[in-house]
């Protein structure tokens, strides 16, 4: 995923060719959480490695992304982000007894992007776009690891901390069809990532110049 997550920010950089001289490149590290907001519908067989429910797949995200500002408030972007959960061992029929084995769901999207002053060095942003969403671990890596293509859609509010740096928090959404065939484990998928971000902003623009 991580190597996804370079390939994307490499198409976004080369979107944004043309006007980099003038304007800033910004990369960040993010930091929140994680919650699914559906459930999964399952069949009569299932595995004791995996969830019982999307929900039970919460947890502290973390990221990265890249963001390049186009022309007057709009721009692209790419991120990134991960969470890991532990789905809690079992003594099985037999005796046999299963460890927690560790799950984990990993977004990438990439996003276009409008922002808008709000006051002073505040801003409020709104993003949406492609995703690709990837159930992994110890417990889905089994099964093939499936991905699932869908879109996201946020908001943010962020403060200019100096010329060169940003903080902002932000809630994204990401909706998908998931679907694995066995074990069956499936239906529509609507998952919040509430989080916080600091960004560095490489280049000779600023947004507190705009």
């Amino acid at each position: 995923m991580v190597q996804r997550f370079l390939r994307t920010a490499a198409i976004v950089l080369s979107a944004g060719h043309a006007p980099l001289a003038a304007q800033a490149i910004e990369l960040g590290a993010t930091f929140g959480w994680y919650q699914p907001l559906s459930s999964f519908q399952t069949g009569a067989v299932g595995s004791t490695d995996l969830p019982r429910q999307a929900s039970d797949l919460r947890g502290i995200a973390w990221g990265a992304e890249v963001r390049v500002p186009l022309r007057d408030r709009a721009g692209v972007g790419a991120i990134f982000a991960t969470v890991t959960s532990t789905v809690p061992g079992c003594i099985c029929p037999g005796g046999h007894t299963l460890p927690p084995t560790g799950e984990r769901v990993s977004l990438v999207a990439v996003e276009a992007l409008y922002r808008t002053p709000i006051g002073g060095p505040n801003k409020l942003s709104f993003e949406i776009g492609p995703a690709m969403i990837q159930h992994g671990g110890d417990g889905y890596g089994h099964y093939g690891s499936p991905k699932s293509w869908g879109g996201v859609g946020g908001i943010e509010v962020s403060r200019s901390l100096a010329s060169h740096f940003e903080a902002a928090a932000r809630a994204l959404a990401a909706a998908y069809s998931y679907h694995m065939d066995f074990p069956p484990q499936s239906g529509p998928q609507l998952d919040l990532i509430v989080s916080l971000a600091l960004r560095w902003h490489l280049g000779a623009a600023s947004h507190n110049s705009r």
